[in-house]
């Protein structure tokens, strides 16, 4: 075997046995009710697409959030409460992005969501901890509710 092959057989077997690493955000999320939010999942580096498996479940209830298999997205399989709310950028997982957007957002959906990778050589997973708080509207309405609430109790007494 020549200098050239055995370093290309050599640079192939550490990437094999080196794995990937996936990665999300560094801390938890801050999202509002009815808002969407994007959770981070993804890899610096290229991974085949065609054996790749990527399944985002909710981490107290092991809730299947979404799964992409065999080259696209099984929205059919995804919990019902989920359905129409989570969504791959699918043009992006060949670029080894996973992330899931998660639309309207609910106060159920407060919590930790683990993201999960399997290629033919490896297995990665990071978690995501969603925080849902209250928008600047959310405030407003809720405000002027008990104010409104006050003034018809004085009217009335």
């Amino acid at each position: 075997m020549d200098m050239d092959l055995k370093c290309i057989y050599l640079s192939v077997l550490l990437l094999i046995a080196d794995g990937f690493t996936l990665k999300g955000p560094s801390g938890p999320l801050v999202a509002h009710l009815e808002s969407p939010v994007v959770l981070p999942c993804y890899v610096d580096e290229l991974l085949p697409v065609d054996n790749l498996e990527v399944e985002w479940r909710r981490t107290d209830s092991e809730t299947l959030v979404h799964l992409f298999l065999g080259g696209k997205s099984q929205s059919e399989l995804q919990q019902q409460d989920y359905h129409d709310r989570a969504h791959y950028f699918t043009d992006q997982i060949q670029h080894g992005n996973f992330s899931l957007r998660l639309d309207n957002l609910t106060a159920e959906d407060e919590g930790q969501y683990t993201c999960k990778v399997y290629s033919q050589q490896d297995f990665g997973e990071t978690v995501v901890q969603i925080n849902v708080g209250f928008s600047a509207l959310h405030i407003f309405v809720l405000v002027f509710c008990f104010a409104a609430s006050a003034a018809v109790l004085q009217l009335l007494s």
